[in-house]
């Protein structure tokens, strides 16, 4: 799955798990803390999670990508480039 980039950081991230969620309600604060926590071990440069995607820099939406993915707990991630041992270690804190 994409991103949708009318849509804030925190709906994008819960646009991947809405499925898991049962009833029709959707845990914002779930989102929010998923997103804020995906922003700190990612380094995402933006004023807060409540920003538009498309107003983000190319590289911060990958990274808002990547935290999509790595939160949906796969059991193989397949990346272009395989990151560095320091970038490895933030990883683990997703």
């Amino acid at each position: 799955m994409g991103l949708a980039g009318n849509l804030d950081i925190v709906d994008n991230v819960l646009l991947k798990s809405y499925r898991k969620t049962q009833g029709i309600f959707v845990d914002k604060k779930r989102g929010e803390d998923l997103a804020k926590r995906s922003s700190t071990v990612l380094r995402l440069i933006t004023p807060s999670v409540h920003h538009q995607i498309k107003k983000l820099s190319g590289g911060n939406i990958q990274k808002v990508l990547l935290g999509q993915e790595i939160d949906s707990d796969p059991e193989v991630l397949i990346t272009a480039i395989c990151p560095g041992p320091r970038y490895r270690r933030r990883l683990q804190y997703l």
